[in-house]
């Protein structure tokens, strides 16, 4: 099963030290598509007239409880596009949206408490907030899930889990997730390697239902 991303956004990874794994570490919505998110992805900063009718018409919609509003208020105060930066803005607005169901926003509250952006480290939370948008079928969140268990960030490392989330990252178009899982391939049994598969489809039957198509 394969997912084809509509919005590329601008990705930033953390190249990893010991397996050469990458974590997506900053808003990305590769494999993400909320209806009017490209909006928000081409705002030219120099368009003062377009970025304050975008912000006005965000915010309104926010403050009314809409989720993909607050989730395309928080990428602006996360990158700075058009608003002065603000991590810790961002972060409450995406925590706003994430309580709300929206996977999106789901996966970037766990790069929030990943990275510590906005908050607190927390991996523990991280991980469930990625593991939220992951059943929903978000790829970075998927590869970003494989990275902690390979190198055993906050849990226990565990290959077999992290070529499990991996694979699916793969199958869901992520191409950096690729080379992760290259990266692991050789330090794993091909008994390993296929129990992870199993574990992937398992997981496809489980969250069939839940997995937003992209």
């Amino acid at each position: 099963m394969k997912f084809t991303p509509q919005i590329t956004a601008v990705l930033l990874y953390l190249i990893a030290t010991s397996f050469g794994v990458s974590a997506c570490s900053q808003t990305a919505t590769e494999g993400v598509s909320p209806s009017d998110n490209t909006s928000v992805m081409h705002i030219n900063n120099d368009d003062q007239t377009y970025c304050l009718s975008h912000i006005d018409q965000y915010s309104q919609s926010a403050k009314q409880g809409a989720a993909s509003a607050q989730y395309n208020l928080g990428i602006l105060y996360d990158t700075g596009r058009c608003v002065r930066q603000s991590h810790i803005i961002a972060f409450q607005l995406f925590q706003q949206s994430a309580v709300q169901g929206y996977a999106p926003a789901q996966f970037q509250l766990g790069i929030m408490y990943d990275f510590g952006k906005g908050v607190q480290q927390d991996i523990i939370k991280a991980m469930d907030w990625y593991q939220k948008a992951a059943d929903h079928g978000i790829a970075g969140a998927q590869n970003n899930l494989g990275f902690i268990y390979a190198k055993g960030k906050g849990v226990p490392q565990d290959y077999i889990l992290a070529m499990k989330w991996y694979m699916l990252a793969v199958d869901n178009g992520f191409v950096p997730a690729m080379q992760n899982m290259q990266s692991i391939k050789q330090l794993v049994t091909p008994s390993q390697i296929s129990d992870s598969r199993k574990l992937a489809d398992e997981w496809y039957m489980s969250n069939e239902a839940h997995i937003i198509h992209q």
